[in-house]
């Protein structure tokens, strides 16, 4: 059973796929509000961890308890959306508790105002207040606000509400999903890789929307930044078992890098302890006496009896070394000037100015479309600048990692594309390849048949068979596993050189950059520090801005009211009208809330002609409450109207 607090309990559950074993998990509790990042390899287990938890895989050994099936809500990837309905009303269909409640009380409350038995009437009441309280409890008020905030904050303004699913693309497709499941605000909230169809700004809402969410949230992701931002426990599969940390992210790192280094003394404690035992036997047997044989073979049955601890698992990883070729000048790339624009009305970049330091590395980042890989190609010199200058050191040797890999021959096997682009022989190759875990007959798979991820490795193991000083690479983490982003990121700490990246990956630009190149389309600032301090100087640069605009606003506004169409005396009036309809509406609100306590009272309904007389009294309220908030929002129109 499941008690109030949690959600769901796992024991001593085993996973296999035929007599292949995936997974163990000992024990697993997720709790009432945790917020919960799985983590692991790819091929760990960890969606089929998601989809055992969702009932959609009942293949197992073991326990597990859970809540309610439609109390969780899970991101499907088959989406089930209506392709004829817009992005609105696709939405809406998410927040079926809160229609059902509301054509409840509607229903009701129509049957009110035709019901004429007292009895009758006096049931219908408690029914309604029953409703409202419901509806009151679950935020219902605030539903339709929600949902609009959740489309905007996924990215779509309100000129796209109206854009029909079936011309969405499938990326589109999944924001909508995403949005549909938020809005359905489930007790328990699961997630398969979210991020993945989101830009900056958005992932950055929806961090911020699932730190305040009440529900439980269970997400699977590689976005490491992410994970820090809002999880407050980490479970990772590894090796075949499962490990539970407390904390975000960093927390993660930080306790399993202490319990590996835990286990190896308690390992090799062991070890030495054995060894030592075994000499002792060994030299017991040696003296061929009743006694010493009887005394060897009293240690060695204590021996048998020792529970043996395991040798840390090590798992197989990249190898990843990039080499440098000294550059004598501080100055690596300096860029003056610079106009480019792929078509004369559209310039990404105006007279723009930067030099780039033979140590520096910087992250560039920034909205789609604004011009950050143009950035490296012009540096590289495969685009050609409209106006302006790009000087590169003599000294500079540049390596470029492209985001599509189109520098792949793709009619090649692998072990061919490095003999081509290199030069080297096979030997080293294989070592190389060897290092970024290519082995056996990988080596000979065509470049076309591989995935993202090995495309990169296949990259990444290009670019350290030749010596560098500039490395310039476009969205270098994209399709690698956790553990090879960290490898590369170590790498690129080591490594002497300039290091240039684009990169969507918040936590890479955090750990490897010093200087943050920032596009907004817009304008462009360089910022001296890594991504979250361009971050805090860019959000205090933005409330200047905004601050600004509003006093803008303020002065317009008595600029307005000098010139204004009404007359004085007529404004006046309206605003007195105004203020009295504002004072009355407050009146009434209070009215209502006191109706609302006395309908609270379990003797309330006891008294009939007291039920009917309030009941009356209330729908009198909202008449007039109604009434006059049309009034109010005519009149506001009007003066509204009247300052443009």
């Amino acid at each position: 059973m499941i008690n109030n607090k949690m959600q769901i309990n796992i024991n001593s559950l085993n996973k296999s796929f035929g007599s292949e074993h995936l997974f163990t998990i000992n024990s697993l509790m997720i709790n009432d509000k945790d917020k919960v990042g799985i983590v692991g390899r790819n091929g760990a287990g960890k969606t089929t961890l998601l989809n055992i938890i969702m009932g959609l895989d009942e293949d197992y050994t073991g326990h597990l308890s859970k809540i309610d099936k439609d109390k969780i809500g899970f991101l499907r990837q088959d989406l089930n959306l209506n392709l004829d309905n817009n992005i609105y009303n696709e939405v809406l269909l998410g927040a079926e508790k809160y229609t059902k409640k509301e054509e409840e009380i509607e229903n009701i409350s129509m049957l009110i105002d035709f019901e004429k038995d007292k009895e009758k009437l006096n049931k219908l009441n408690e029914q309604y207040h029953e409703l409202i309280t419901e509806f009151e409890d679950m935020d219902g008020y605030k539903y339709k606000s929600l949902m609009v905030g959740i489309i905007k904050g996924l990215g779509y303004s309100e000129s796209d509400f109206n854009k029909k699913i079936s011309t969405l693309s499938g990326g589109q497709k999944m924001r909508v999903a995403l949005a549909k499941l938020l809005v359905s605000s489930p007790e328990v909230l699961i997630l398969d890789e979210p991020t993945n169809y989101l830009d900056t700004s958005s992932i950055t809402w929806l961090e911020n929307f699932l730190s305040s969410v009440k529900s439980t949230v269970i997400v699977v992701s590689h976005d490491r930044y992410f994970l820090d931002r809002f999880t407050n426990k980490i479970v990772e599969i590894e090796n075949k078992e499962c490990y539970i940390y407390s904390g975000n992210y960093s927390d993660y790192i930080y306790k399993k890098k202490q319990r590996l280094i835990s286990e190896e003394h308690a390992y090799k404690k062991q070890q030495a302890e054995i060894k030592k035992q075994e000499e002792v036997i060994k030299t017991l047997k040696q003296f061929n006496r009743e006694k010493s044989v009887k005394r060897a073979r009293s240690r060695e049955k204590m021996l048998d009896k020792i529970e043996k601890v395991d040798k840390p698992y090590t798992s197989k990883n990249s190898h990843i070394r990039f080499r440098y070729t000294p550059m004598v000048s501080k100055k690596a790339i300096t860029v003056e000037g610079l106009k480019f624009g792929y078509t004369e009305n559209k310039k990404l970049f105006n007279d723009f100015n930067i030099t780039i330091g033979s140590t520096d590395r910087l992250g560039i980042c920034g909205r789609n479309a604004t011009g950050k890989s143009t950035f490296l190609k012009l540096i590289t010199g495969i685009l050609k600048e409209n106006n302006g200058l790009i000087k590169k050191n003599p000294k500079c040797q540049v390596l470029y990692f492209e985001q599509e890999h189109n520098d792949l021959d793709g009619s090649l096997t692998i072990i061919e594309e490095l003999r081509r682009s290199t030069g080297a022989d096979d030997g080293e190759i294989r070592n190389i390849l060897g290092c970024m875990m290519f082995s056996g007959d990988d080596i000979n798979k065509k470049i076309s048949t591989l995935s993202g991820g090995e495309k990169s490795r296949v990259a990444i193991a290009k670019l350290m068979m030749k010596e560098s000083n500039v490395l310039i690479l476009d969205e270098p983490t994209n399709h690698l596993d956790i553990e090879t982003k960290e490898i590369l990121e170590d790498a690129l700490l080591s490594y002497n050189g300039a290091v240039i990246s684009v990169s969507h990956d918040r936590y890479y630009l955090n750990k490897i950059c010093n200087r943050i190149m920032y596009l907004t389309g817009k304008d462009i600032k360089v910022y001296d520090g890594n991504y979250d301090y361009a971050m805090e100087k860019e959000s205090i640069i933005n409330t200047k801005i905004k601050e600004k605009t509003l006093e803008v606003k303020k002065e317009e506004n008595k600029d307005n009211r000098n010139t204004s169409k009404l007359s004085n005396n007529k404004r006046t009036a309206y605003e007195k009208e105004l203020k009295d309809i504002e004072l009355l509406m407050d009146k009434l609100e209070s009215d209502k809330e006191e109706i609302a306590v006395k309908m609270n009272d379990p003797d309330f309904f006891s008294n009939e002609g007291k039920v009917e007389k309030v009941s009356l009294r209330l729908n009198d309220i909202q008449n007039l409450l109604e009434e006059k908030e049309l009034r109010w929002l005519e009149i506001t129109e009007i003066l509204e109207n009247d300052k443009e």
